[in-house]
């Protein structure tokens, strides 16, 4: 990176040990910190405490009917608005897309999604 571009910083909440290893694992290095969160109440308390620049986010945290990905992307975006913001399911329906990107997400995909993809939507945003 260039001497003009700081540290980011990613917060990546999934409730799936596997996909935080994959994604932290492709994300981390010495220009980028990575957080990761399994359920709501972790996210919260990071979103409370830290600054992301960048924020990737699975739409049901507690189970196949949940949609806790909602809130914690309004979280983000009420504590950081310029935080880029990628809201993941395995589960979506005719709409979920749509609502993801009317409550402010920037990016939607349904996953699997490989963690080099996530990179690749990080790097082209800085």
């Amino acid at each position: 990176m260039s001497a003009e571009t700081s540290q980011k910083s990613v917060l990546i909440v999934d409730d799936e040990e596997a996909i935080l290893f994959a994604f932290k694992d492709v994300l981390a290095g010495p220009d980028i910190s990575v957080d990761t969160a399994q359920s709501i109440y972790e996210a919260r308390a990071f979103i409370h405490h830290g600054k992301y620049d960048g924020a990737v986010i699975d739409l049901r945290l507690s189970g196949t009917d949940s949609s806790e990905g909602f809130e914690v992307l309004q979280l983000v975006k009420q504590h950081n608005p310029q935080c880029v913001t990628l809201l993941l399911t395995a589960y979506a329906r005719p709409g979920t897309r749509e609502e993801a990107l009317s409550r402010g997400a920037d990016l939607f995909f349904e996953k699997p999604v490989s963690p080099e993809a996530i990179g690749d939507v990080f790097r082209s945003y800085w």
